[in-house]
């Protein structure tokens, strides 16, 4: 979070953790507001939820927010495993998140798919 990463050049250590918690919060609450999908996503997750597909998220958003907006969106069921960047994997475009998907679901890693929603992951 580049905000994040410029506020602590200038706060106190014992800040940057509480300030986080609050920008996750306000991030959180306005993305509940504006949450929609793009036509056919709900679709397409149960249809491949159909076909025995294992599904995850992974987002530099906080785990809090992503779990929010997937119960806002009816979906979170369908996944098996939602993972922030303060979910303990690290954040993308590493490979954390990842390796721990498939670690949770017994997913060899060269059977994992990442679908992204911009250039750099």
């Amino acid at each position: 979070m580049e905000i994040l990463e410029e506020m602590a050049k200038v706060m106190p250590n014992e800040d940057k953790a509480a300030y986080r918690e609050y920008l996750d919060s306000i991030f959180g609450e306005a993305c509940l507001e504006t949450v929609i999908p793009l036509p056919g996503v709900i679709d397409a997750l149960h249809a491949l939820k159909s076909k025995d597909i294992i599904l995850g998220v992974g987002t530099n958003d906080a785990e809090a927010n992503a779990v929010a907006q997937m119960n806002a969106l009816g979906v979170k069921e369908l996944f098996a495993h939602i993972h922030g960047a303060d979910s303990g994997y690290g954040a993308k475009p590493g490979g954390g998140m990842i390796e721990a998907f498939a670690e949770k679901t017994g997913t060899p890693i060269t059977q994992v798919m990442m679908v992204g929603d911009s250039l750099h992951e």
